[in-house]
């Protein structure tokens, strides 16, 4: 089994820490950075569906979906593991 999703984001952006007594306001800024990273490349995915392109995902009764921010972001730590 991997390691739990804050230890992942402190590994490779820096800005969660495991008992770290709290997110600092510079951290916050870095988790907002990153959380709108993800949400804009979930909206291009999306309104690339929506013009025609197979962008869309199975999910596991094999039915097709847009993406959300978090199905993003899954897609992101499986291919990075």
């Amino acid at each position: 089994m991997g390691s739990l999703p804050d230890d992942q984001l402190h590994k490779r952006f820096k800005f969660i820490s495991p008992n770290s007594g709290g997110v600092s306001k510079q951290k916050a800024k870095k988790c907002q950075v990153y959380c709108d990273s993800f949400s804009r490349v979930a909206s291009a995915l999306n309104l690339g569906i929506k013009a025609g392109k197979d962008w869309s995902w199975l999910d596991e009764l094999n039915q097709t979906q847009q993406w959300r921010v978090v199905d993003v972001e899954r897609a992101y730590f499986a291919l990075n593991t």
